[in-house]
């Protein structure tokens, strides 16, 4: 089969569902679905489980900052 150039002219709309995507836009609309993912599977455990007490992110801070002080702290006299 014969391959034949051809010039095809469109308005402003059609034109633009034709683009192709660059790569920072595939890797932004993968971190978009990949953060929807994420948002969903917390709410799943959220209704599952339930929701905890405290903050784990608070709480690793709080223990980073204790380990932090510890070695910071200067040696007691004995």
């Amino acid at each position: 089969m014969a391959r034949h150039p051809t010039q095809l002219s469109l308005d402003e709309e059609p034109s633009q569902t034709l683009v192709v995507p660059t790569e920072d836009e595939k890797r932004r609309s993968r971190k978009r679905e990949a953060l929807a993912r994420l948002q969903s599977l917390r709410r799943d455990l959220l209704t599952r489980i339930g929701t905890a007490a405290r903050d784990p992110i608070a709480e690793a801070r709080l223990a980073r900052e204790q380990q932090r002080d510890e070695v910071l702290r200067p040696a007691r006299k004995r």
